[in-house]
């Protein structure tokens, strides 16, 4: 039995007691007595009950603003827990975006290391070639001039008187 339960059959048990509790009263002595014990005794019941309803009813009022604080409670925890998740929700998000910056950013990075791979390649057989073509060229010079050497030297022992 729940405490509303026990405090509906409490008061309709009071107005019962009240009534019996008025009755007539018997003429007799012996019976005076007697019905004043008992009329005490409905008192006694009486009064226990009704410190019993003022109970019940101060517990009912205090598990009722308990359960208000705990619903409350409850609502701004869940609206908190809402904020949360939104709040999840966005930092997933951003990370998904860092993650796609972050995996664009290395296959960038992957094409620059080829492309210099490329270009140092292409450097290196522009100057072989460069150094190639220079070394003929060079040796050719040298071949030149010596040919002129001998030629003016040749001439020159040819014009002059031994």
């Amino acid at each position: 039995m729940n405490a509303e339960d026990e405090i509906a059959r409490s008061l309709h048990e009071v107005p019962e007691l009240v009534a019996h509790a008025i009755a007539p009263v018997p003429p007799s002595r012996a019976e005076n007595a007697s019905h004043a014990k008992e009329l005490l005794k409905h008192r006694a019941t009486i009064h226990a009950q009704e410190r019993l309803v003022f109970s019940l009813r101060a517990d009912l009022a205090a598990r009722s603003q308990a359960t208000a604080r705990s619903e409350d409670q409850r609502r701004a925890l869940a609206g908190e827990l809402a904020d949360l998740r939104a709040r999840l929700d966005e930092v997933e998000k951003e990370a998904a975006r860092a993650e796609q910056r972050a995996t664009r950013a290395r296959d960038v990075a992957a094409r620059a290391d080829s492309d210099k791979d490329v270009s140092v390649r292409r450097g290196q057989d522009a100057l072989r070639r460069f150094e190639q073509r220079h070394a003929r060229e060079l040796e050719g010079l040298k071949r030149e001039f010596v040919t002129a050497i001998v030629e003016r030297d040749g001439a020159l022992a040819e014009s002059s008187p031994s």
